[in-house]
């Protein structure tokens, strides 16, 4: 019974997770997204004062954005997998070897045994998606603090020169 409990506790951290992700990506793209969209009418009434900074803003927030959905993507198509995945997509235990199991304990291991390398290579799959996943959530974050740096040196800019 205690086992049940963690398990329902591993769960119910695996989904918050998830959401708070789902919520951080999402605050990202809508800042994102409104930056983008400010700065890119903003460009055609801008100065040659501004103007740069204007397109590297423009360049940061799509960058982001892309790298954004790309993560949103990879979430998606790993519960796509594992929404696909069934039984026969596992290693089959050997016919002779199966007929050897004298109990629903020794089929578990077998399955065990004869599923081990497919499971390992999923998890080894996963573990490297999530850490590519976690390099483009980073470098969103570095972008989103050069987003900030520059429009503070846009409006510095504008307020100096009274544009």
């Amino acid at each position: 019974m205690a086992k049940d409990h963690r398990k329902e506790y591993h769960v119910r951290l695996i989904d918050k997770y998830l959401e708070s992700v789902n919520i951080y990506w999402s605050a990202l793209i809508t800042i994102n997204g409104l930056l983008l969209t400010f700065f890119s009418i903003d460009v055609l009434s801008s100065d040659e004062k501004t103007v740069f900074f204007n397109y590297l803003l423009i360049g940061a927030c799509i960058t982001s954005l892309w790298l954004l959905i790309w993560n949103f993507r990879t979430i998606k198509m790993n519960y796509y997998k594992i929404g696909k995945l069934t039984v026969d997509d596992l290693p089959d235990v050997p016919e002779d070897v199966r007929k050897t199991a004298r109990s629903e304990e020794e089929m578990r291991q077998l399955i065990d045994e004869y599923t081990a390398q497919y499971r390992q290579e999923e998890v080894d799959r996963s573990a490297r998606q999530q850490r590519y996943m976690m390099i483009r959530e980073s470098i969103v974050e570095g972008l989103f603090v050069l987003e900030t740096i520059l429009v503070v040196l846009i409006i510095i800019t504008r307020a100096k020169w009274g544009t």
